[in-house]
Order: C-alpha cells, then sequence, then structure tokens
C-alpha cells in the first residue's frame, strides 16, 4: 500500500500548491496595481476639486460675503464633492467646516409661479402635464404675458427632512415633503452620494468608508498672496469597494484553480503511477523466478520506453540464466565420466600395484578432463556474448589458408581429395581469431571424420557483396532430414 510520499499523492498536492503560489501572486499584483491606481484617482479628485473650489471661494471673498453665506457655500462644495471641505485663513485657523459628508444632505428644488402670483390648488395637474418650465434670460421667467410655473433655483445643503408632510403623493419609501405657500412650491428630497450619482432614498444609507487622503492648497490672489487654503478630506474611496470585491473574486477563483489542479493532478498522477504500479509488480514476479514474465510496452511515451528497456533486460537475464543451467548441466554431463573412469582406474591400481596400465589409463582420463574443461569455458565464453567492439581486425581468408593446410594433411592420411577454393583479395573482418579457427576446424574434423575413403571434402570463400561466405561441402553420409531443422541447435 503506498504511503503519503506516493507519486499519487505528491503529484496532484505539487499541482494545488503551484496553482496556489500563482493564484496568490497575480491576486498581490493585481490588488497593488488596483490600490494604486484607486489612491491616484482619489488624489486627483480632491486635486481638482480643492482648485476649483479655490477659485469659487476667492471669487466669493471679493464680494466679501457673510460668514453665514460662506458656511453654506462650504456645505454645498462639500454636498455636490462628497467630501469634507475646510476653510482656513491664511494663519491656518478655521473659517468655515462642512463637517463630514458620510451623514445624509437635502436636495431643494424652488418652484415660483409667474403671472397672477396666485397660490396653485393642490388639485392641480402636474408641473410636466402642462408643457416644459418656462424659464427667461438670467433665470427670470418668460415675459409672454402668460402664467406657469418656473424653476427659480435648487441647491443642495444641511440635514435632510424630517416629519414634514408627504403631500406630493410620493410613493411608501420614498420620503419626499413638500411645501406651498406665497406663490411657491419647494420640494425636499433626501439625498446621499453614491458611485452613479445619488441616492433620493432616505432608506439608502451612505457610504460608510472614507478615503485617508488629506489635501490642502492655497487660496491665492492675483498677486499670488495667500488669502487662505481650501481643505478636502474624507473624500469617497469606492476604489476599496472595487478592490473588496475583486479580492473576493480571486479567492473564489484561486480555490476553484486550486482544486482543478489537484484534480487534474491526480488524474496525471494516476495515469502515470498505474503503468509504473504495473511494471514494479512485474519486477516482482521477475524476482520470484519467473523470467519469461514481461512488462506491456503499448505506449508511446517515456513510460513505454522504459517499459521495452526492461523486457530487453528481462531477456538478456532470462538467456543468461538459461546459458548458466546449460553450462552446469553440461559440465555434469560431461565431467560424470572421466571421473568415473577415473575412480575406477584407481581403485584397481590400488589393488594392483604392479599392473601399470590402469595408472596409464588414469592420466588419460585426467588429459580428457582437462580438455573437457578448456572446453566447457570456451563454451561459456562463447555463449555470454563479449562485447564486439573490442574485436581486432583479422584476415579471414589468411585464416581460412591456414586451416586448410592443416586439415589437407589429415584428408590425404584416410585417402580422401581436399579442395580449397579461395577468391582474391583479403577479407578483413572484425572477431576473435582462436574462435574461428576452431569453428572451421570443427566443421573440416567433421567432414573428414563423416567421409569414406575415396571421396572428397571442399573449403570455399566467396565474396558476396557486403558478406563473406564459407562453404564446408563433403561427400560423407550426410544428415538425416529430420535432424536439419535442429543443426544449428545444441
Amino acid at each position: 500500500m503506498m504511503g503519503r510520499n506516493s507519486l499519487r499523492w505528491r503529484l496532484p498536492l505539487s499541482y494545488a500548491v503551484i496553482a496556489l503560489v500563482t493564484a496568490l501572486a497575480v491576486a498581490g499584483v493585481l490588488l497593488v496595481a488596483l490600490n494604486s491606481y484607486y489612491l491616484q484617482q482619489e488624489r486627483r479628485y480632491l486635486v481638482g476639486n480643492a482648485h476649483t473650489i479655490g477659485i469659487a471661494m476667492r471669487l466669493a471673498d471679493s464680494y466679501d460675503l457673510p460668514a453665514e453665506a460662506v458656511q453654506a457655500q462650504v456645505e454645498t462644495f462639500s454636498f455636490f464633492t462628497q467630501t469634507r471641505v475646510r476653510l482656513l485663513d491664511p494663519q491656518g485657523n478655521m473659517v468655515a467646516d462642512s463637517g463630514s459628508p458620510t451623514e445624509q444632505h437635502a436636495l431643494i428644488l424652488r418652484y415660483e409661479q409667474s403671472g397672477n402670483g396666485d397660490e396653485p390648488p393642490r388639485d392641480a395637474p402636474p408641473l410636466f402635464g402642462s408643457g416644459p418650465a418656462e424659464i427667461g434670460q438670467n433665470g427670470d421667467p418668460a415675459q409672454d404675458g402668460g402664467s406657469g410655473w418656473w424653476l427659480r433655483d435648487w441647491f443642495g445643503s444641511g440635514p435632510a427632512p424630517e416629519g414634514e408632510e408627504n403631500s406630493g403623493g410620493a410613493p411608501d419609501g420614498v420620503d419626499i415633503s413638500s411645501s406651498v405657500a406665497d406663490g411657491e412650491v419647494v420640494l425636499n428630497f433626501p439625498a446621499a452620494g453614491s458611485f452613479y450619482g445619488f441616492y433620493l432614498d432616505r432608506s439608502v444609507a451612505p457610504p460608510a468608508r472614507r478615503s485617508a487622503e488629506i489635501l490642502t492648497v492655497p487660496i491665492l490672489d492675483e498677486s499670488e498672496v495667500a488669502l487662505g487654503y481650501v481643505e478636502l478630506s474624507e473624500g469617497p474611496t469606492y476604489g476599496r469597494e472595487i478592490i473588496a470585491s475583486v479580492a473576493r473574486g480571486l479567492a473564489l477563483a484561486s480555490s476553484a484553480g486550486v482544486i482543478l489542479a489537484a484534480v487534474m493532478g491526480w488524474m496525471i498522477s494516476r495515469r502515470i503511477s498505474v503503468p509504473l504500479v504495473k511494471l514494479a509488480e512485474t519486477t516482482t514476479r521477475m524476482a520470484g523466478g519467473e523470467l519469461s514474465t514481461r512488462a506491456d510496452p503499448d505506449r508511446s511515451d517515456e513510460i513505454g520506453l522504459l517499459a521495452r528497456s526492461f523486457n530487453m533486460m528481462a531477456a538478456r537475464m532470462e538467456e543468461t540464466i538459461t546459458t548458466l543451467r546449460r553450462f552446469a548441466s553440461d559440465a555434469s554431463h560431461e565431467l560424470f565420466s572421466p571421473i568415473t573412469a577415473l575412480r575406477a582406474n584407481l581403485e584397481l591400481a590400488i589393488d594392483e600395484p604392479q599392473n601399470t596400465a590402469h595408472l596409464s589409463e588414469a592420466i588419460g582420463q585426467l588429459a580428457r578432463l582437462e580438455s573437457l574443461s578448456s572446453s566447457l569455458l570456451d563454451l561459456s565464453r562463447l555463449e555470454s556474448q563479449p562485447d564486439r567492439s573490442n574485436w581486432p581486425q583479422i584476415d579471414l581468408g589468411g585464416i581460412a589458408m591456414h586451416i586448410a593446410e592443416r586439415y589437407a594433411a589429415v584428408a590425404e592420411q584416410v585417402d580422401l581429395t581436399f579442395n580449397l577454393e579461395i577468391a582474391p583479395g583479403p577479407f578483413p573482418i572484425r572477431g576473435d581469431k582462436t574462435q574461428i579457427e576452431q569453428l572451421l576446424g570443427n566443421l573440416l574434423n567433421n567432414a573428414i571424420k563423416f567421409t569414406q575413403p575415396g571421396g572428397q571434402v571442399s573449403l570455399r570463400l566467396e565474396d558476396q557483396d557486403t558478406n563473406v561466405e564459407i562453404q564446408v561441402e563433403d561427400t560423407g553420409i550426410g544428415l538425416l532430414q529430420e535432424d536439419l531443422p535442429h543443426l544449428f541447435e545444441r
């Protein structure tokens, strides 16, 4: 059973951590950039309004307005800019203060009747029912001899209206008060600033958050002398609401991204770990003695390459172990006969000390044992398939002529004709000279051994394009047809 350190656990966790770190980095950069942007916008908002208010207050100062008018003007500026406006003298003493803009204010519309000056009846039709309001030049009513209602002035200041009779027939939830007196209609709307404008509804609370920026600009006369200062503070900070909303969205998106990354990591880890687990099971079976077991290489990725490499290694190991088993079997079989004969001869020599023939026979069996040991070692070396890259370059034609000279004399002694046919030119190959001589010697020895006197033995060496072909041919007894398929088996 795999623990938490397995690939199936660690890969999803790694994906989740990478997704989390990436989300935190992106969120951090984005929130810092947004915060910097909105702080800059808040600063620009205060700077632009402060300069405009300073110009307006310099003009108002030229008319020597009373303190009540200055205070009302400051409150009006506070209402429209949704900031706290303070007017300071050159020494920094406060002249007027609008107060915090967090309280609700009133938007007042004042209509006046033109013509006969009579008070309008309460059941009069709505204002927009009699056509557009008639406004003359400089705000005076049009002098066309008719009568109507016109907008005299409007402003926003003071506290929101409370306790007045709702005589305008406003629906529930919208607190609009009105009054009619001396040919004048006054409408009072509760107003609270918002990102989109003003809420004309008492049920809507003004924004609780305010900017911490404080800006003070001088009011300069024509001679660049400071007449006083305008200080703006507690301005709107809608950027914080947007940043908070973006942060919540990023948190949700990051959580979803981390979960998705973990799920994808689990799926990928399963795709990787399942074939690895199967490969581990295959190696376990092979370690248990099932040398013929193989991995499934039906993949085109690195795991498939690993499976194919494992199968090659397993095949090589099976071949090596099989060779070792055959070598042990051959050694035990070949050594059994001379050892038995040697034991028998030595026992006879002990029983008959005067008979030296048994000792000579024992020496012969020892020589046979030495030859068998050398042959078995050669067989082991041949089947171990040494590294062919280290083989030297040799001339196969010269080796064939050298072997032919030796066995031509042997063939002549047993009344056989030996034919040698070697094509002209050198035949360079890479190989083990001793093993090739032994190979040709074995073939020629068998051909001479199983050919009746008067027969022929031939050795041919031909160049076949990129290959060199050696043929050993005789007129001997040959091989049985059923033995031909097993000619090159042990």
